[in-house]
């Protein structure tokens, strides 16, 4: 089981910042980017791809 469309929160370290989006590609609609993020509000469950800087 992969975290694919499953993802509620995210908690990032050193010093990286995290944004999930709701397509595959890193297309769709986007949360972030943050350092944690307790809730994802109208994005979770929906996250597919993740971009970390």
């Amino acid at each position: 089981m992969g975290w694919s469309g499953r993802v509620s929160s995210f908690k990032s370290f050193s010093n990286c910042t995290t944004k999930v989006w709701q397509g595959t590609n890193y297309t769709g609609a986007a949360y972030g980017y943050a350092v944690n993020a307790a809730n994802l509000g109208a994005m979770n469950d929906q996250a597919n791809s993740v971009t970390m800087k």
